[in-house]
């Protein structure tokens, strides 16, 4: 099943622990499935383990055999829990070596591995990238797979606005991420976490060459991005958010119409294409729909755009109810 990364798969994550179900997150890279992970361990105040399986070899995880009592054991690895509750979780199951991975699934799905047993209260996770051409990855036994509670795990804007802004992302890379249409369908969610670390500390330094800062971010995001965004950042343009937009566009009624008076298509046409994506929500289109205030932004904002392209965010919201 697919779900968008956020609040329901921390859910259902708890679920999971509560249940002692395994469960196997699958995901393009920088989506955030580790630290959905570690959010569904810090909601339940237990611990979370992880390790990155591509780079682990046999003894990382198997042990080292030793003699005891004239017989051999093996002795698991420290990070290994002994006691209490958590998620242990391991990354790139389907990109690591065949001798890695046959262990770690034994450990994930019987809950040991040789002298070692998982301690009740620890839920085995993994972690794995889409097979296809995008990524190295080796096929998974089907049979195993049927033991894991399996989610696709896909990117969304409104669930990482809400972790970026309680963790201190900046502003500026808030504001772009959140205006800009089908952002995580050329970068990741983990890119722009990185970009705000990059401008942080590119602030901190004293601002220096504004070169360096754009191929920072361009290595980061890719240029076209890059671009866009160091534009809006050293400008200090406006960047209109859908959400601004239908609950405050009083307040940004007069850049829209800026852009309008000095031809910002690009502009114009990038929100329009923003509400229209967002109207595709039917409860935000109940919610319009059930409040003039939310009913006015939304005809307002028509009638200030375009004519072309009015018609196709008036088309949206009928499509979706929100406006009759």
């Amino acid at each position: 099943m697919k779900m968008k990364a956020g609040k329901e798969i921390i859910d259902l994550l708890k679920l999971a622990h509560q249940s002692n179900r395994p469960v196997l997150l699958e995901g393009p890279h920088g989506v955030g499935k580790s630290q959905l992970i570690e959010q569904a361990a810090d909601t339940l105040k237990v611990g979370f383990i992880v390790r990155d399986l591509s780079l682990m070899e046999p003894p990382d995880l198997i042990g080292l055999p030793v003699q005891k009592s004239g017989r051999t054991v093996y002795a698991p690895p420290k990070f290994l829990p002994r006691t209490g509750r958590g998620f242990l979780t391991f990354e790139e199951l389907n990109r690591s070596e065949k001798y890695m991975m046959s262990p770690c699934l034994q450990l994930l799905t019987a809950r040991c591995l040789n002298d070692y047993q998982l301690p009740d209260g620890w839920l085995p996770v993994a972690a794995i990238n889409p097979a296809g051409e995008s990524y190295d990855t080796r096929e998974l036994d089907p049979a195993l797979l049927s033991r894991f509670m399996r989610i696709q795990v896909e990117p969304d804007v409104k669930s990482w606005m809400s972790w970026a802004s309680r963790n201190g992302v900046h502003e500026s890379v808030r504001r772009y991420v959140g205006a800009v249409p089908d952002i995580f369908a050329a970068t990741n969610p983990r890119s722009w976490t990185y970009v705000s670390e990059v401008l942080t500390a590119y602030e901190g330094s004293g601002r220096g060459d504004k070169r360096i800062l754009m191929a920072g971010v361009a290595g980061l995001v890719g240029d076209t991005h890059a671009s866009s965004f160091i534009k809006v950042y050293r400008s200090g343009d406006v960047v209109l958010t859908v959400d601004v937009v239908l609950r405050k566009y009083r307040s940004v009624r007069a850049t829209v119409k800026g852009w309008m008076k000095s031809k910002r298509t690009d502009s114009l046409a990038g929100i329009a294409h923003g509400v229209q994506v967002e109207l595709q929500d039917c409860d935000l289109c109940a919610e319009i729909r059930g409040s003039k205030a939310l009913t006015k932004n939304l005809e307002d904002f028509v009638s200030d755009l375009p004519a072309d392209l009015g018609r196709k965010v008036r088309s949206a919201a009928r499509q979706g109810g929100a406006l009759s």
